[in-house]
């Protein structure tokens, strides 16, 4: 074996040849020649691509819409009421809903389109429009939300088998 092809000391790789270092260096490859600058070339850009960032008036991602439920009381803050939440791609509730971005994960930046996922709070009992949320001790869902109060007087109007739903949710309450 001859010294050509011998390991070279001081290289950060222990494997590279003085042959194989002067053909990587004739063609446009990086040569690195220390541990620290394999590292700095190693680095992510710092500039990466931020938005701009809005006025806390302009910004969609702030919930603005105070929901309260008339059963429970519980009080929250909502990204948006309607049909169709301009955060997730692709749904379209059945009913008007009080509707917030997952806390518990991070928002995409606004530039970019991805579905997050959503919690939907609560709706308007769709007898009374008393606002609700959708625990089992507030409401009743069948084709539209409706509150306890609302879903006893009318349990003879639902087909049997959601009576029977019904009745077995208003005697676990």
């Amino acid at each position: 074996m001859d010294q050509s092809s011998a390991p070279t000391a001081g290289t950060s790789s222990s494997f590279a040849t003085s042959a194989s270092h002067q053909e990587s260096s004739t063609t446009g490859e990086f040569v690195i020649k220390s541990e620290k600058e394999e590292i700095e070339q190693l680095k992510l850009p710092t500039e990466c691509p931020t938005e701009p960032p809005l006025p806390a008036e302009e910004d969609d991602r702030i919930p603005r819409i105070n929901f309260t439920c008339s059963s429970c009381e519980m009080n929250e803050m909502v990204h948006y009421k309607g049909t169709e939440p301009p955060f997730v791609l692709g749904v379209k509730l059945m009913e008007e809903s009080y509707v917030m971005r997952d806390p518990f994960q991070q928002h995409p930046p606004r530039w970019r389109k991805k579905p997050e996922f959503f919690i939907c709070l609560g709706a308007h009992c769709c007898l009374c429009d008393r606002i609700v949320c959708k625990d089992a001790e507030c409401s009743f869902f069948y084709v539209s939300t409706f509150c306890l109060n609302c879903a006893k007087e009318a349990v003879k109007s639902f087909p049997l088998e959601v009576q029977t739903k019904l009745r077995k949710q208003l005697a676990s309450v």
